[in-house]
């Protein structure tokens, strides 16, 4: 458990109502899990159990919400995402009644489920646009904007029928293809003089955006 994900075990190495926290990796201090009997977790996921006067689903919150704080300070200095013992058993707990601890933690139950039930209905949503987007991009691909154009068979399975007066080519007819740097040394980048000269664009510019916006200088 270092993941907003649980995964299923046949092994457990706990038993017993706990709050389980990330302590290192990117969820770091800002991941936790409520778990109730038996479980089992990773060596660097701390496990906070037996609770004295404090209502376990009240400090669940509390942690959850706030904890991330001491993270941010600390990765400031440390380029590790990690927690240490002493930040945890040394961060601050207010300490409501019993009484008051038990009816935060109703109402957050309540309020949280309500919220959690609107964010699954927005990425279901979500997850509907991005097929209908994916489904119009491939409509304009494949068969254009003109809906009475004739028709002819792409000679390919799964794409079916193309307008009658496009072409198909080999992607290799249309551009130079290449893996990441093969055959490209450093003068071949960013050096205005190069008969070669063009933008090095890296893997996660084009993983993560559609489009890539050049600015000039």
């Amino acid at each position: 458990m270092r993941s907003p994900k649980v995964e299923r075990s046949n092994k457990y190495t706990f038993e017993g109502a706990s709050i389980l926290m990330a302590g290192d990796g990117v969820g770091a201090g800002k991941v936790f899990h409520l778990a109730d009997d038996k479980f089992a977790c990773h060596q660097r996921v701390y496990c906070i159990n037996q609770f004295k006067n404090i209502n376990r689903i009240y400090l669940f919150y509390y942690l959850s919400s706030l904890f991330y704080h001491v993270i941010e300070s600390a990765n400031s200095k440390s380029t590790v995402d990690s927690v240490r013992l002493p930040m945890l058993a040394e961060f601050p707990v207010f300490m409501p009644l019993d009484f008051e601890q038990q009816s935060i933690a109703t109402y957050l139950d309540q309020k949280c489920g309500e919220i959690d039930e609107l964010i699954t209905l927005q990425e279901e949503m979500i997850t509907k646009l991005q097929s209908y987007k994916q489904s119009v991009i491939t409509e304009a691909v494949t068969k254009g904007l003109d809906k009475n154009v004739p028709l002819k068979d792409s000679g390919i399975e799964w794409i079916g029928e193309i307008p009658e007066h496009w072409e198909v080519k080999r992607l290799k007819n249309s551009g130079y293809i290449y893996g990441g740097l093969t055959g490209k040394a450093g003068n071949d980048f960013n050096v205005e003089e190069s008969d070669n000269y063009g933008y090095f664009i890296p893997f996660t510019n084009i993983f993560n955006n559609m489009y890539i916006q050049y600015f000039g200088k």
